[in-house]
């Protein structure tokens, strides 16, 4: 908790050095946040709209407020996003008011809700929680007996239904069924993806999420869905680049550069890995996952040291982290320190004491630090725990036969 600590003192006295945007200030609110530090992401969420008032923004805000119980202060906040054109924000309104017990501003704002482009199908808001004090009143039900839908609407709810309930094999009618009435309703393309993707049907997927996008090309959405796409059949460079458009789209969600990260990774392009974690780590230093792929990708960069001194960090963080040790262990052989590799390698087998090939690369390092003996009892049991690279050396240095 004190590295946690100073770690995030450190982002705070850093504010004046590190370059200053609306979105800087956004993501050092939302470190805050994740480090449970309420009063700073509050201050660093009000210097980020100080730029520019933003809905995203605005709403992550009001958020925070309902969530510490503050729901006057959300709602007022939400009302000023609603004032300000994002009429689809009532929907927060209407759960605001729900939580103050206001049932009819709630219908009110929720009936606004549901006439907006884009809504929730009708099922999905019925079984939300947040509305879950009066769903057995008589206005409850009475409001969704008169609420109006179009079909477009209903088959909307139909179709999020079935998803729910993996019912692909009707799926496929449903939709194609609504795309003859419907041919231009992007949506239903993206719900074809969907059906296409969880049948594992990835070039059907890829046709209909790309019909999807060309409707409705500015949709973040589709560009993060089809960067998954892309990574699901190892088209990493492509999904790379659909991250990409996508952060370009929604700036909002930093999160997703620890998916960039592990994308990187898996097409061995540790440059980019590398760039990726940094952006990431300089507000979340203390992302135990993000630390070992970075300090992997300055490994396989040959950056041994960098790669030490990130595997030393997590191990801060989790003292329990075998693939630390493991790796740690290596970087070291790779400089030559066989002693310290030794070690590290004894630091693994406390945490993984039948692991072969842990085993093995101890008995090299042994026997590169001029322990024989040693080593000769590693290839041992690293023949006997599955690794049978060991089966030269006991041969030829060891006497086995």
């Amino acid at each position: 908790m004190a590295f946690v600590l100073r770690i995030f003192l450190l982002l705070c006295v850093t504010t004046y050095v590190s370059a200053q945007s609306q979105f800087d200030f956004f993501y050092k609110a939302l470190s805050a946040n994740e480090n449970k530090y309420p009063d700073s992401a509050f201050y660093y969420i009000d210097k980020s709209l100080s730029f520019e008032w933003d809905s995203v923004i605005a709403l992550q805000r009001a958020k925070w407020d309902a969530a510490a119980g503050n729901y006057q202060k959300a709602l007022d906040e939400v009302v000023e996003v609603i004032e300000k054109g994002n009429i689809n924000a009532t929907l927060y309104a209407a759960r605001y008011y729900a939580f103050m017990g206001e049932i009819e501003k709630s219908l009110s704002n929720l009936n606004t809700y549901i006439h907006c482009p884009g809504s929730l199908p009708h099922n999905i808001i019925r079984t939300d929680s947040s509305f879950s004090a009066f769903t057995d009143l008589p206005s409850w039900e009475s409001f969704w007996l008169t609420a109006k839908s179009d079909e477009l609407m209903e088959l909307r709810a139909d179709i999020s239904y079935r998803l729910i309930q993996k019912d692909y094999n009707s799926l496929f009618d449903v939709i194609d069924n609504a795309l003859l009435k419907y041919p231009d309703a992007s949506e239903l393309h993206y719900y074809r993806f969907l059906v296409f993707y969880y049948t594992e049907n990835y070039s059907g997927a890829l046709k209909s999420i790309n019909k999807a996008m060309k409707l409705l090309p500015d949709n973040a959405e589709y560009y993060y869905v089809r960067a998954g796409l892309y990574k699901k059949t190892k088209s990493y460079s492509k999904a790379i680049k659909e991250y990409q458009k996508y952060r370009d789209l929604y700036p909002y969600n930093i999160y997703v550069l620890k998916e960039m990260t592990q994308t990187a990774m898996d097409a061995e392009n540790a440059d980019a890995a590398i760039q990726y974690a940094e952006e990431f780590l300089v507000y979340f230093h203390n992302d135990i996952n993000l630390l070992f792929t970075y300090a992997l990708a300055l490994e396989m960069k040959k950056e041994y040291r960098m790669a030490i001194e990130n595997y030393t960090k997590v191990l801060y963080l989790d003292r329990d982290h075998a693939d630390s040790y493991y790796r740690r262990g290596m970087c070291y052989f790779e400089l030559g320190e066989f002693e310290k590799a030794t070690n590290e390698f004894t630091l693994t087998m406390d945490l993984r004491p039948r692991n072969g090939e842990v085993f093995y690369y101890r008995g090299l390092a042994r026997l590169n630090n001029g322990d024989k003996i040693g080593a000769c009892r590693d290839f041992e049991r690293a023949k006997i725990y599955g690794n049978f690279n060991a089966d030269g050396y006991l041969m030829k240095l060891c006497n086995e036969k």
